[in-house]
């Protein structure tokens, strides 16, 4: 299988952080056990123990006196070392190169405090040398600053604990490896999972991936986002087929009007026919009266695409919302078309005031309260029942057809015209959706219940 580059990344970059731990822990190892010389030579930090060690061969003892040879004195030269000779009671029997400041005798705890901490910029490193029955210590200064470091362990278990120690530290470093090597390929064959799950969600094939242990969050995540995107689809398809459907309905409602309109006006215009009073104002009328049926569609239009761009200010008003609410059902009454309807108003209070814009919520009540007298019969009987006790509940409810499951999720959808009667649906389409966006502007909530044969009920909540 070939490796993308995304893939390599996963195994690149645990593999590179590996290498990084043991460099960083050579590099550590060799800092901290290695020391520079004046001269900016790199020498271990045990080399100055050993040297002191193996100095005792270049360390002469002549008639009781103890010399230094001058292969020894060129070696102190060359690593700008010195040396002190002391006998068995401390003293300073011979040196060469020694400091003024470094003592010619010594107490033992002396010895071990130069030992232990050294003098100056020195560190001090002791040894000795025998003749006979006679022992001389003899101590070398060296221009670094080393540490001893002294850990008591049993030689026993040390000793044989190295090779035990080495081979934990090759177990641990290859099952790094291992563990490296086994989640990469788990992590690229999920990763090309993802990657193809995220391109079958694109070209909308997509199937859920069973038994997904590893990742399971990212893999619930994907069912749900193609979960998110079928619905969103299905709703813009939806939407896409309720506009078509509006706009060939506005059309076909827009020619409606405008043909008796052209038409009258025509004969109007006719300057050869003597048209009589009546008459003129009678085509008169009827032009009038599609205009402003052409302009309610128009102004439907353009109010619900105000109100769902926000662009559409608010200009509220504290009133009082029972007196309101009765004076929208008395100018719906008054309506010539809607006169003697049967609609019933009802209010737990009558001083109840609401800071509304009574405009807008006067055009959500009516298209409403008209709705349901324009799409039920005569006889059906419309009851508007108002709660001001907190905020405003306001319910109106019909008796009349109902409307059916698809219906009644379509109602507050713009571009829906539906109809629960063998009449001809008209208006714009618009009205529930206009009712919403208002109710839902004065930051409320509107629902509805509706079964067939029982009737329709309304709810508007506004906090």
């Amino acid at each position: 299988m070939k490796l993308s580059r995304d893939i390599m990344r996963f195994f690149i970059i645990p593999v590179v952080l590996l290498v990084g731990i043991i460099v960083t822990a050579a590099f550590t190892v060799f800092y901290t056990t290695t020391a520079r010389t004046s001269s900016g030579k790199i020498i271990s930090s045990n080399w100055p123990k050993e040297f002191t060690h193996d100095f005792s061969e270049y360390i002469n003892i002549m008639n009781g006196t103890p010399t230094i040879s001058d292969t020894g004195k060129n070696l102190l030269v060359k690593n700008d070392l010195w040396i002190q000779i002391l006998d068995a009671t401390g003293k300073e029997v011979c040196n060469y190169d020694k400091p003024s400041t470094v003592s010619d005798t010594y107490q033992p705890y002396e010895l071990l405090n130069l030992y232990q901490y050294g003098v100056g910029q020195y560190s001090v490193f002791v040894s000795s040398v025998n003749a006979g029955d006679t022992a001389y210590s003899y101590l070398i200064g060296f221009p670094l600053s080393i540490s001893k470091v002294v850990t008591y362990v049993d030689t026993d278990r040390y000793n044989s604990g190295k090779t035990l120690i080495i081979m934990i530290i090759i177990l641990t470093i290859l099952l790094i490896l291992a563990l490296t090597v086994f989640y990469n390929v788990v992590i690229s064959k999920s990763y090309e999972r993802i990657r193809e799950s995220l391109g079958s969600i694109a070209s909308r094939t997509y199937k859920p991936v069973a038994g997904h242990r590893f990742l399971r969050e990212i893999y619930e995540g994907l069912d749900t986002l193609n979960h998110d995107i079928a619905l969103a689809d299905r709703q813009r398809e939806k939407d896409t087929k309720a506009r078509e459907e509006w706009l060939a309905n506005i059309t076909h409602d827009l020619k409606t009007p405008l043909a008796p309109i052209r038409g009258y006006a025509e004969l109007l215009s006719e300057t050869n026919t003597d048209i009589p009073f009546e008459r003129s104002r009678k085509y008169g009328a009827i032009i009038l009266k599609n205009t402003l049926y052409a302009e309610q569609l128009v102004n439907d239009l353009k109010l619900t695409y105000q109100l769902q761009s926000n662009m559409l200010p608010l200009k509220k008003e504290t009133l009082n919302v029972t007196r309101f609410v009765k004076e929208v059902v008395i100018d719906i009454l008054n309506a010539p078309d809607l006169e003697g309807r049967n609609v019933s108003f009802i209010s737990n209070s009558e001083a109840a005031t609401y800071f509304f814009d009574p405009l807008l919520f006067r055009r959500a009540v009516t298209n409403i309260v008209v709705n349901a007298l324009a799409h039920n019969d005569t006889s059906t009987e419309v009851s508007i029942s108002l709660d001001a006790d907190s905020g405003v509940k306001l319910t109106i409810a019909d008796n009349g057809n109902g409307m059916t499951p698809q219906e009644l999720d379509d109602l507050f959808t713009r571009y829906f015209r539906g109809t629960s009667t063998e009449i001809k649906a008209e208006g714009s389409g618009l009205g529930m959706a206009i009712a919403k966006q208002i109710v839902e502007a004065h930051d409320g909530v509107i629902c509805a219940e509706s079964m067939q044969g029982v009737g329709t009920t309304i709810t508007i909540v506004l906090p």
